[in-house]
C-alpha cells in the first residue's frame, strides 16, 4: 500500500511525500522479508529520479526493476516498471531503446488488458514523435493519451495530456483551440490547485487568454 500510494504523489511532483512512502514501503518489506517487491521499489525509484529532472541516477535503478519483472514473470504493476525504464531511456537521449522498451509495454497492454499508465505511455511516445517525426505524430499520440485518460477517468493525467495538446496548439498558432481544450480539464479541480501540474496549466491558461 505504501508503494503504491507513492504514484499520486510522483504524479503531483510532491517528491518529499513520494521518497517518504517509498521508504516506508522498504522498510515494510525488509521488515517482513518480502523481496520479490523491492525489484518494484527499485524501479519506482528511478521514476523518483526521473520527477526530479535526473534521468541518468534513474537509468540503473529501472533496469533493475525491469530485470526483476522479466526474472520473475510478473505482470501486475509491470506496466509501471517498463514505463519508468522508457521514460529513463528516452531521458539520456536513447530513444531506441525507449521505443523498444514502449513497444513491450503495448504488448503488456493487449495480451493481459493492463491499463495502468495507457495515458503517460503515449505521452511518453509523444515526446519522442516530437522529435523524430515531427508535430503531427506528436498530436496524434497527445489525442491517444487524452482519449485514454477520459475513458479511465483519470483527471489528473486528462490535464497532463490536455496541457501538453495545448501547447503544441499555443506554438501553432491556435490559442482559442488550446484554451478551449484546456480551461475545462482545468476547471474541474476544487483542489490541490497550489501543486506544480494545476499551477503550470493555470499559467498556460494566462498565456492563452485573449488579448
Amino acid at each position: 500500500v505504501q508503494a503504491c500510494a507513492c504514484w499520486p504523489h510522483l504524479d503531483r511532483r510532491e517528491h518529499r511525500q513520494a521518497r517518504e512512502r517509498l521508504d516506508a514501503a522498504a522498510a515494510t518489506c525488509e521488515a517482513h522479508g518480502l523481496r520479490a517487491l523491492l525489484g518494484f521499489l527499485a524501479s519506482w525509484r528511478g521514476r523518483l529520479h526521473l520527477a526530479r529532472g535526473d534521468a541518468a541516477a534513474a537509468l540503473e535503478p529501472c533496469r533493475s526493476g525491469a530485470a526483476f519483472v522479466a526474472a520473475t514473470g510478473h505482470k501486475s504493476y509491470a506496466s509501471t516498471v517498463l514505463w519508468s525504464l522508457a521514460a529513463a531511456h528516452h531521458g539520456v537521449g536513447d530513444d531506441g531503446s525507449a521505443l523498444e522498451v514502449l513497444a513491450r509495454l503495448a504488448e503488456l497492454r493487449e495480451d493481459y488488458g493492463e491499463l495502468f499508465l495507457e495515458p503517460e505511455a503515449h505521452l511518453l511516445r509523444s515526446e519522442m514523435a516530437l522529435e523524430r517525426e515531427g508535430p503531427a505524430a506528436a498530436e496524434a499520440a497527445m489525442v491517444e493519451a487524452l482519449a485514454a485518460a477520459r475513458r479511465q477517468q483519470s483527471r489528473l493525467w486528462e490535464l497532463h495530456a490536455a496541457s501538453a495538446l495545448a501547447r503544441l496548439w499555443q506554438g501553432q498558432g491556435k490559442r482559442r483551440e488550446a484554451r478551449e481544450l484546456l480551461a475545462p480539464v482545468w476547471a474541474w479541480f476544487t483542489e490541490g490547485l497550489d501543486t506544480a501540474p494545476l499551477v503550470e496549466a493555470r499559467l498556460l491558461l494566462d498565456e492563452l487568454a485573449p488579448s
